[in-house]
């Protein structure tokens, strides 16, 4: 390899991450109690907010398989928390623009009848369209924001459930490793 250091793959295990600058420092802590040593980190050449991070740890270890599941688990659980963090107000966008589409809908309705028609009963009836309008999105605003509240109450719940497994997984494997940390 030209310019780096050559590796050795008869006594180490390697492990490249691309993780997202400001988790970092919990990944490459969170990975060292699974036997892994950080060996290089390097930003990302495209993406600012993005790091590539290596690691090593020596092939043979004791309790190798029981770590490599553990690792696995923590993972997945790590993954499972990013996905519920982009999902956590998915419902009430959905619904806020549901309700921003069918108000800019009624809106234009309502000029459009107004404008065509240009009669005392389309200015009646156009106005009628707007105050419903207006009735009915500060109804649902209301609404949406009571989904809101209880989305990012589900989200807390299982994040916290999450971290909680994180934490435990992490312990275990703290307990396997002992003081090769």
């Amino acid at each position: 390899m030209k310019g780096k250091k050559e590796l050795d793959y008869w006594n180490n295990d390697y492990l490249s991450l691309t993780v997202k600058e400001n988790s970092v420092e919990e990944i490459v802590s969170s990975y060292g109690a699974f036997c892994w040593k950080e060996i290089e980190r390097r930003a990302d050449r495209q993406y600012s907010d993005v790091m590539h991070v290596t690691f090593t740890r020596p092939h043979k270890i004791e309790n190798k398989d029981k770590l490599q599941f553990l690792q696995v688990c923590f993972e997945a659980l790590i993954n499972e928390r990013s996905l519920t963090n982009k999902r956590k107000h998915y419902k009430s966008q959905m619904m806020l623009s549901l309700v921003l589409t069918l108000g800019v809908a009624v809106l234009l309705g309502a000029l459009a009848l107004v404008f065509f028609l240009q009669n005392t009963l389309s200015i009646v009836l156009g106005s009628a369209l707007v105050a419903l309008e207006a009735c009915l999105t500060f109804f649902l605003a209301f609404k949406i924001r009571k989904i809101k509240k209880n989305e990012t109450k589900r989200f807390n719940e299982k994040s916290e459930n999450i971290t909680k497994q994180i934490n435990k997984i992490w312990a275990e494997a703290i307990c396997l490793t002992g003081e090769r940390i």
